[in-house]
């Protein structure tokens, strides 16, 4: 090679090592989402972020599995949870405008619902104690029309449930909260809930192929929508909900707006996220309520929950998300907000779990083993034993390892016993399907020197007390 050509390669390498170094973590983000497809079925949109700006974005796999049409970057998902945030700036707006305060009591709304005493506030934190609606519609909701929010308030005055806690005094993660406070939008703007999100919340974010599900609008004619899948384990197949028997009476429960039921896309998505950095909905002081820790609880390894959101001290940064998941859709929206990065993940056929996590990891520096196929091998009983003990993580139980029968189980307490399998003299499977294994590394003797718990990628390190 020319010393020219050299030293051109070196200036630049000296100049711009982030965009080199950036570059490798595309790579291997790429590399991970394809052995997720390749391996565990992951079928789905996503979207990396930094600053704004995208650094990598894929479709994979097919909007609608019968016809084998495929997903692309303009494919809508349902949301589910992930719909929470935009229920709570919706609140937050009406409390800048003076249509509210979150102080105010769920009885001045709606006098005759039975629980007393509970806050906007306590709503909008999973601080209520209110019974969950997916409970008490699975109970006693009958018909096979889709219930609606008046519906489950309907089953709350009826049926009166019993409240978790006094208000308050626990927290507790609860749809019901968010459907509720959808409800008291409705009544102190007088607007639709679907018709005030639209006007003051989508449009000014510029989120054009974003609606909530509207029974009486038609919403299955969204265009670009794709079909969720569950995995059928009778059939062996990826199948529609209501092709499935178990899952036929969740689909009538799904038609309550405020905990749910947002559609949108993955770039859209990120639109809200930018819209909110730039002010357009709400302003920076309350960005920072809705995105601080106003009660400590855990929402899917959080910390602590905001208002809508789920907060998470990691990496040396602040991660903001939530998840979403219904009836085979199953989502994530991350932004960490000091490296200003967004992973979006989308997925119709229950295939995201995990791979947020994954790719934010690979972003910031972290070690992840690629998703593989995993083939059970034989192993002799003094090779089974060596995997057997007490394992814990920072101090604490994680789980204990059995053999049951020659066959070995990881135990948790108050849980079910999940089979492992062996691939190797070292390395364990779950045999649920799931990408999770246990490694062990032997010192030279033989003995177990250190062991590693992987899921989705991600090695937590375990100690084996015995």
């Amino acid at each position: 090679m020319p010393k020219t050509i050299i030293f051109l390669v070196a200036a630049i390498l000296l100049l711009h090592p982030a965009a080199f170094a950036q570059k490798s973590k595309v790579a291997l983000i790429s590399d991970f989402v394809t052995a997720k497809q390749n391996h565990h079925n992951f079928n789905g949109n996503v979207l990396v972020a930094e600053k704004g700006r995208i650094i990598y974005k894929k479709s994979v796999g097919y909007s609608d599995f019968k016809t084998r049409r495929p997903l692309t970057d303009r494919s809508v998902f349902n949301l589910a949870s992930i719909s929470k945030q935009f229920t709570a700036a919706a609140v937050l707006l009406c409390r800048e405008r003076g249509l509210l305060s979150l102080d105010d009591s769920l009885s001045k709304y709606f006098p005759e619902i039975p629980y007393e005493g509970i806050t906007i506030r306590q709503m909008l934190t999973h601080t209520s104690g209110l019974p969950e609606q997916n409970e008490l519609l699975y109970k006693y909701w009958n018909s096979d029309e889709p219930a609606i929010n008046k519906d489950m308030i309907g089953l709350l005055i009826k049926h009166k449930p019993p409240a978790a806690f006094k208000p308050g005094e626990g927290f507790k993660y609860c749809n019901t909260n968010y459907s509720l406070l959808a409800s008291i939008v409705e009544k102190v703007s007088g607007q639709k809930f679907q018709d005030f999100m639209a006007v003051n919340i989508f449009k000014p974010a510029g989120m054009k192929q974003t609606q909530i599900l509207d029974l009486g609008n038609g919403y299955k004619t969204i265009p670009d929508l794709a079909s969720n899948y569950i995995y059928d384990h009778e059939k062996e197949r990826f199948s529609l909900p209501k092709d499935i028997p178990q899952w036929k009476k969740a689909i009538p429960i799904g038609g309550m707006v405020g905990a749910g039921n947002v559609y949108s896309t993955a770039a859209y998505l990120l639109k809200w996220q930018e819209s909110l950095k730039a002010e357009k909905i709400l302003s920076r002081k309350v960005l920072g309520e809705m995105e601080s820790p106003q009660v400590k609880g855990s929402v899917d390894g959080s910390d602590a929950y905001g208002y809508g959101l789920a907060i998470k001290s990691i990496y040396g940064d602040t991660r903001v998300f939530h998840y979403g998941g219904t009836l085979g859709y199953w989502n994530s929206l991350q932004h960490f907000k000091n490296a200003d990065r967004t992973v979006i993940v989308l997925s119709n056929n229950e295939g995201e779990k995990g791979l947020t996590n994954a790719i934010a990891a690979i972003l910031f520096d972290q070690e992840v083993v690629l998703p593989s196929a995993h083939k059970e091998v034989r192993l002799a009983e003094d090779q089974l034993s060596r995997f057997v003990g007490t394992y814990e993580v920072n101090g604490n139980f994680a789980f204990a390892i059995e053999n049951r029968d020659g066959k070995l189980h990881r135990v948790v307490k108050g849980g079910d016993a999940k089979e492992l399998k062996p691939e190797s003299s070292n390395k364990l499977f779950y045999a649920d399907g799931t990408d999770r294994q246990i490694e062990l590394v032997f010192d030279g003797g033989q003995a177990v020197k250190r062991v590693f718990f992987i899921s989705d990628g991600l090695k937590t390190e375990l100690k084996k007390v015995r």
